[in-house]
């Protein structure tokens, strides 16, 4: 599965962050993002995600394009089919555990900071990782949607106990 992206730029008000951005990622490789704070870079990988729209250019996997304006569930979808391990029905189950709709119209560009942190949460979970790095994974989360999500951190941990490698 491969990432491009073409021409991509991201303006917030009067400032470039980003602009005319080429660059395609092959799948079995590892890459790096380096550059100095403010750089871009968490913009970038927000864009690439899909979290983010840009402001100008196009972002494919595997070919397709990232639609502007995608629901929290094609979203995860989209990002599911890099490694084929999660289907819809897990999308479903994943996004109602972290307290979103899965069969809302409502736009990414249009979610409440919580709302889009809890999308972040679903796509990490998603696939149910053996190592997951969170930074800051409660930021902006009401005080049921914390204790969903340390209900959560303690299921995966336990599934991956108990599970034999």
């Amino acid at each position: 599965m491969n990432i491009e992206l073409n021409n991509v730029s991201k303006n917030f008000k009067n400032q470039t962050v980003l602009e005319n951005v080429n660059l395609k990622l092959e799948s079995g490789k590892i890459y790096g993002l380096v550059g100095r704070n403010g750089s871009g870079k968490s913009v970038l990988l927000k864009i690439m995600t899909g979290l983010m729209e840009p402001s100008d250019g196009i972002i494919k996997y595997g070919g397709i394009p990232l639609k502007k304006g995608q629901y929290a569930k094609e979203n995860l979808l989209l990002l599911a089919k890099i490694n084929k391990k999660t289907g819809e029905e897990r999308i479903n189950e994943i996004l109602k555990q972290v307290g979103l709709e899965p069969d809302s119209k409502k736009v990414y560009r249009k979610f409440s900071l919580g709302m889009k942190q809890k999308l972040a949460i679903a796509q990490a979970f998603m696939e149910e990782p053996k190592v997951l790095l969170l930074d800051e994974p409660m930021n902006a989360l009401d005080e049921q949607s914390v204790q969903n999500m340390r209900i959560m951190l303690r299921r995966m941990v336990r599934k991956f106990l108990f599970k034999k490698h």
